[in-house]
């Protein structure tokens, strides 16, 4: 063994993980790991894998101590690692595993499944190993060429760039970052809040483990930047390295943030304003900031430039980043590669002995990015237009190729495009253009040359092939008129009729709606056309309550009309129902996984089969694990999310015999039409009845063949429904709320027969998660809405008689408000015709929205341009956006309302600070009613107002907590938890409360704010405490009500106990299903004949407790 020197960063961390034992290393959710513990769990991990022959080792990127753990581990056995992101697309990790060789998965959390079966994976566990932790790392003495980690960046041809960075490349690095001369020691704290993924993380954490430092790593739960802020706060930071994105993002709390204990502020990953590091100064007043650049391909950093508090050197804002590192050189050059001086813009090329060799098996890609000069010094091409100034400095001008960088990613634009050209079979072009919102952001625009109605597709099928962050937003959609034109309609028909009902009521509201659709289409154009309805599976029961021929006849306006009726049954359809077995020792899933997997080797034995299986998310890890890797390539999967032209060619193949399986959801059945199928095999109940019939009739449509019904039944089986059936539950609390709501809305519009009222109005009722794409939230909350008023409406007709409230089934976006902050007068008069300027309130106009975008934005889809009118991105040149009118009435006085708020949430602030650092943020139910008693909520109503307060937020596009709700077990109790970063909110909350809410009681405020605005979720929250009342109007669609019957709507709202019967009678058919299932598929005796006679007999109205009556004793 070769004993290391200074100049090696393992030996290194070696020596220091033996001098600082006993030390803090690492903190991770408030888990203090010393060096020893963080080193014995490595040194196991290192034991194992030195036995092991693979060299490159795939390690889950999750944050945990087993993750960072593992990175030392396969550093110090002399291994390569690669990061593989669990979020990421299947594919993009099925292809960096692929293309980098990996050889062994280590990973700490559930799911070892995310690479192919041939893979071996290992779980690591710091409980399991803390009996057996060693007692530290030695370096294996290894060759310094051997790559110490794989990265993998964007690459524009679609494939994913792997940057080996050898041992070599990391100890110069560590010699020259060592050099910039840090005053740092082991009684440094140091942040690390890089993904994995990228390579600044690998600083974060391996150099302060060189110092005997402390490195705290940030929760990849909730808003990553308050959680950066919360532990520089908390845990008094001295070092952080962040992105700039991360005080954009901060900057409505720069008035609230200090951190005095702060001595070095590096700013990394992005281009680095200077305006904003201006801004932020106040809060850090003794940092030394330093501007840190460096592409992967050159081992993280390679120039530094240490940022002054005034006079910083920068180009358009951007800060210059300065001198490159000890042992590096660079060179500004010309398109023809010759040097050019000081101050000429050029591209910059990098040498000296941090740059890698070369991409992971990638000569051609090499050969592109690096160059020799005629001394044979090899620079690697950056990319980057940069200029050197006299002094030396490198000033960053941009970019010169696609290349882009968001939330600290590289990002190659070909490589976006590249995909949407594969989407389209290359016959279109695809471009991605990087657009600068005001706040310094970078947004990419995708434009295709394509017709709109591919773009959801489009979007699905990106999101399954890149990254988040890599996928543009573009959503288009046409009106009903763009479809019908000026043709005359003949004959309307609709087909699987049955899903206006079952589904109508449930999650598609608007196929109930289609009646009125189809009957104002007939008033519109002036003639009446006949509508033909067709469905194999509707339920006749006129006895009880489920009967969905009459409920469609109703529901389609089409009384007085002709029924046909004709039977369910199918000769030559068979049923295989067994009783799953459980073997002793084995758990439900492992016995479902063996139990399926041999069901697919028969079915792969001269058999077309179809497999349903409840979840789309889980479909394809559960089918690796139930077909075997040789035999992957006979078996497909099929669910909503695949794009329209995956599912062509997945039926296609599937048709023609080069599929033998698919295992789809619900979504593969209905027009889907192939004659030989003659398997068709249920993992599990998930839906109907009527479903289950539906789909088992994709068997044997050609008549000369035999199909077979096959399932092996469990009783906890009905956890897929249950699971299914809660997912988009409306409760009846919910119901009551949207019902008072509506009557509040009547008489703040002076109980106008006739109203429009917004999404918004609803939200705090509703409470659904935020979505960064508006669009998708709209659309989300448009649907839960509209169902709750379908409801209602139904059941005040259903017990009033009549129609006491009717609910229009069309959304409307015709008119709203726009503001327009900057006061632009050729704005102004360029939309005077569509725009009136609101009184009293500069920069708002009240806008006529179809019609401009008929007129002015019609090259656009209307659901593209609501968007940008979200955004604020519409106008050209300008900075206007949607807003909605909030008329707001004070119930009491804006002092008293304040006041009450302040209290409320100093009493929860007190909850949950007890609970976070006491309690592991735990905390029951009995503690929200000692609090909310005082304000005459119950434990239901304070659990919506906490979650409203503390959910919903958003963060790059994804929408996160701070707290969570279980039951307790055995207990009907709620047991929450919260996590940190929730007292930044609260305090914004009361702030805003105390800025915008004043005068006395009985005034009325108005707001023209977004909808999805703090401002919005506070007036929510201050409703939800009886305190306002008030109604949008604007910014979102609004759905028509019209009341006829006043006195009703009083009654029904004020009861305080209002139970809808929709609901019940929807809560009553899903236990009857649940019934239903259990005594089809638990009595395994049953014979074909007798199986479709229950069928029949169901079909044509026989009631459950006759069924039971029927088939509960009958054997063969």
């Amino acid at each position: 063994m070769k004993k290391k020197n200074d100049a090696d960063m393992l030996a290194v961390i070696a020596r220091a993980s033996i001098c600082h034992a006993l030390r803090p290393a690492l903190v991770i959710d408030d888990q203090t790991y010393t060096y020893r513990e963080l080193f014995g769990l490595a040194g196991s991990i290192c034991e194992t894998l030195r036995n092991l022959k693979e060299d490159i080792i795939g390690i889950t990127a999750e944050n945990r101590v087993e993750t960072y753990a593992s990175i030392l581990a396969v550093l110090f056995s002399g291994k390569t690692y690669v990061m593989l992101h669990p979020d990421y697309p299947a594919e993009r990790n099925y292809r960096i595993a692929r293309q980098s060789g990996i050889g062994l998965l280590l990973y700490s959390g559930e799911d070892g499944n995310m690479l192919p079966a041939d893979i071996s994976a290992m779980r690591v566990s710091f409980s399991s190993h803390r009996s057996a932790l060693s007692s530290g790392v030695v370096p294996y003495e290894v060759n310094p060429d051997v790559p110490a980690y794989i990265i993998f960046t964007s690459g524009s041809t679609g494939e994913p760039k792997g940057v080996p960075i050898s041992r070599k490349n990391l100890n110069a690095f560590y010699r020259a970052y060592s050099a910039l001369g840090w005053e740092l020691d082991e009684n440094d704290r140091m942040l690390q809040m890089f993904e994995l993924t990228f390579d600044v993380s690998v600083v974060s954490f391996l150099y302060p483990l060189t110092l005997g430092a402390c490195v705290y790593a940030v929760p990849q739960k909730g808003m990553k930047y308050l959680n950066v802020l919360d532990i520089m706060e908390r845990h008094r930071l001295t070092f952080a390295a962040v992105a700039p994105s991360v005080l954009r993002l901060s900057r409505p709390y720069f008035g609230e943030i200090s951190f005095p204990d702060l001595r070095y502020l590096v700013v990394t990953a992005e281009a680095t304003d200077v305006n904003l590091l201006d801004e932020f100064r106040p809060c850090i007043p003794n940092v030394t900031v330093i501007n840190l650049y460096g592409p992967t391909e050159a081992t993280i950093y390679c120039t530094s430039y240490v940022v002054p508090a005034e006079g910083a050197k920068h180009h358009n804002g951007m800060a210059a980043i300065g001198k490159p590192f000890q042992g590096m050189d660079y060179l500004i050059a010309s398109p023809s590669g010759k040097q050019l001086p000081a101050g000429e813009t050029g591209e910059l090329w990098i040498a000296g002995p941090q740059l890698m060799s070369g991409y992971w098996c990638a000569p051609e890609k090499t050969a592109e990015c690096f160059v020799m000069d005629s001394s044979g010094k090899l620079y690697y091409r950056t990319g980057d237009l940069c200029l050197a100034d006299a002094d030396g400095d490198i000033v960053y001008c941009g970019r010169m190729d696609t290349q882009v960088k968001i939330q600290g990613f590289r990002i190659e634009l070909g490589e976006i495009e590249h995909h949407v050209r594969a989407f389209y079979r290359h016959t279109c072009n695809a471009l991605v253009l990087p657009s600068r919102t005001p706040d310094g952001n970078c947004e990419l625009h995708l434009v295709i040359e394509k017709n709109a109605e591919d773009t959801e597709k489009l979007e699905r099928y990106m999101l399954s092939r890149l990254p988040s962050y890599m996928v543009p937003e573009l959503l288009l959609a046409y009106d009903i008129s763009y479809f019908v034109g000026e043709r005359r309609i003949g004959l309307v028909v609709v087909d699987e009729a049955h899903t206006v009902t079952t589904w109508g009521k449930e999650f598609r509201v608007d196929y109930w709606f289609l009646g009125r659709h189809l009957e104002a289409l007939k008033n519109a154009l002036g003639y009446v056309f006949p509508v033909f309805a067709l469905t194999a599976t509707a339920v006749w029961n006129p006895e009880g309550g489920n009967d969905m021929i009459f409920d469609t006849i109703r529901s389609l306006h089409l009384a007085p009309c002709a029924l046909y009726v004709g039977t369910v049954k199918r000769e030559n359809i068979g049923f295989d129902i067994t009783a799953m077995t459980i073997e002793e020792g084995e758990t439900y899933d492992k016995a479902k996984q063996r139990t399926v997997a041999a069901r697919v080797e028969d079915f792969l034995d001269g058999h077309k089969t179809i497999i349903y299986y409840p979840f789309a998310g889980g479909i394809d890890m559960k089918l690796k694990t139930w077909v075997y890797p040789a035999n992957w390539h006979w078996v497909a999967s099929y669910y909503g999310k695949k794009d329209k032209e995956q599912k062509a060619e997945i039926i296609q193949a599937f048709k023609e015999g080069e599929k033998k399986i698919i295992v789809a959801t619900k979504a593969f059945g209905m027009g889907v039409d192939i004659s030989d199928i003659d398997r068709v095999y249920h993992v599990a109940p998930s839906s109907t009845f009527v479903d289950y019939i539906q789909e088992i009739g994709r068997a044997a449509r050609d008549k000369n063949i035999t199909g077979v019904a096959v399932t092996d039944f469990n009783e906890r089986d009905f956890y897929y429904m249950k699971r299914l059936h809660s997912a988009g539950a409306i409760s009846q609390e919910q119901l009551g709320m949207i019902l008072k709501k509506v009557w509040e809305i009547y008489l703040m519009k002076g109980c106008s027969d006739e109203m429009q009222m917004s999404l918004s109005d609803f939200e705090f009722a509703v409470k659904l998660p935020r979505k960064k794409n508006k669009l998708e939230y709209e659309s989300d909350l448009e649907q839960v809405v509209k169902t709750a008023l379908l409801w209602i409406e139904e059941d005040l007709s259903f017990r009033h008689g009549g129609s006491p409230v009717e609910i229009n089934s069309q959304t409307l976006f015709s008119d709203g408000y726009v503001q327009e902050k900057t006061g632009d007068a050729a704005f102004r008069k360029k939309y005077k015709q569509y725009m009136v300027p609101v009184k009293g309130v500069e920069g708002v106009y009240k806008v006529a929205f179809e019609s401009l975008w008929e007129n002015c934005f019609s090259e656009m889809g209307y659901r593209e341009f609501k968007r940008d009118l979200y955004n604020g991105n519409l106008f050209e040149g300008v900075r206007a956006a949607a807003v909605g009118k909030h008329d707001v009435l004070l119930k009491e006085s804006a002092a008293d309302i304040c006041s009450k708020l302040a209290s409320l949430l100093k009493s929860l602030k007190d909850l949950l600070t007890v609970s976070l650092y006491g309690n592991k943020g735990k905390f029951e139910e009995d503690d929200l009613r000692s609090i909310f008693a005082a304000y005459d909520m119950d434990v239901s109503s304070a659990k919506r107002f906490i979650t409203s307060l503390l959910e919903s937020r958003v963060e790059e596009g994804r929408s996160v907590s701070y707290i969570t709700s279980a039951k307790k077990k055995d207990e009907d109790k709620l047991m929450f938890t919260v996590t940190r970063g929730f007292d930044l909110l609260l305090s914004r909350y009361q702030k805003l409360c105390a800025q915008r809410i004043t005068g006395k009681k009985g005034d009325r405020l108005l707001f023209y704010v977004t909808p999805f605005s703090d401002l919005n979720m506070l007036l929510n929250l201050l409703s939800m405490l009886n305190v306002v009342d008030f109604t949008v109007e604007g910014g979102v669609p609004s759905v028509g009500v019209r009341v006829r019957d006043a006195e009703i709507l009083k009654k029904e709202a004020a009861s305080g106990d209002y139970h809808n019967h929709v609901l019940e009678n929807n809560e009553k058919i899903f236990q009857e299903q649940i019934e239903l299932f259990r005594l089809f598929f638990g009595n395994t005796k049953l014979s074909d004949e007798q199986r479709w006679e229950f069928i029949e007999d169901y079909f044509t109205g026989m009631s459950l407790e006759g069924l039971k009556e029927k088939y509960s004793c009958v054997v063969e």
